[in-house]
């Protein structure tokens, strides 16, 4: 079954390990890069999402095997990573939405 990219439909490229399936939007778009791990089951296990205006960006990553989120501005500083204590699935329909939706996060963490 081909995996597509849930924000601008391409096909993910797919690198199978030994314990897990990593899933990629790539090449990586200016506006968003999508990434997704498996389980060799299938079970979903992790979901990575950056979303891009500009030289604005925000990071996004459900940790579903440990029951958490983060959400960060700056890719170089794990310190800055804001933990969210449950998991939910992005709405990635409406990335201005998910984007106010992570900002809140951060504000109010």
């Amino acid at each position: 079954m081909e995996h597509l990219c849930p924000i601008c439909q391409r096909a993910l490229t797919k690198e199978h390990k030994i314990k897990h399936i990593d899933y990629h939007c790539f090449p990586p778009k200016s506006d968003h890069h999508y990434s997704s791990r498996e389980s060799v089951s299938g079970e979903k296990l992790k979901v990575k999402i950056r979303i891009s205006s500009g030289e604005d960006r925000l990071f996004f990553k459900v940790h579903y095997d440990e029951g958490y989120s983060q959400v960060w501005t700056d890719p170089d500083d794990d310190e800055s990573r804001i933990r969210i204590n449950h998991t939910f699935d992005p709405d990635v329909s409406d990335l201005a939405a998910l984007r106010q939706k992570l900002r809140t996060y951060m504000v109010f963490s």
